[in-house]
């Protein structure tokens, strides 16, 4: 009976998503830390993240709630790909050095302990030589 209330009122509502359960759990984790240095500015976030939370799940606006999780999908990858892209550069400084083309500002990898070397830019084809 209140399962079937409750499925009709959620008929045609966008309901949950990733976004809404990331909302959800950021605004738990700023109330515990809210709770604990008293800060009310962070309680009032908390609650605002609540009360976004609930309006996206209750929200007929299907198309809206949609753009707005693939624009979070977007954000995430785009860090998700900076976080990897940077874990990568640093264990590349390990064994090689990089170097900028100085005509097309083309990134060139070169093997570290090489002394002077010739590097010809795989983009434009200018020569340039540097100490690796």
């Amino acid at each position: 009976m209140i399962r079937d209330k409750l499925e009709r009122f959620m008929r045609g509502r966008y309901g949950q998503d990733e976004l809404n359960r990331v909302l959800s759990v950021s605004a738990l984790v700023i109330c515990g830390i809210s709770l604990i240095t008293r800060q009310p500015v962070l309680s009032s976030l908390s609650i605002a993240l609540v009360i976004a939370c609930l309006l996206r799940s209750f929200s007929r606006n299907t198309g809206a709630r949609s753009r707005e999780a693939e624009f979070y999908f977007k954000l995430k990858s785009g860090m998700f790909r900076f976080f990897r892209d940077t874990a990568e550069r640093l264990r590349q400084y390990q064994t090689h050095r990089i170097f900028t083309c100085p005509s097309c500002r083309q990134r060139c990898r070169v093997p570290k302990g090489k002394g002077r070397v010739r590097i010809t830019c795989k983009r434009c084809g200018a020569k340039f030589i540097k100490t690796s």
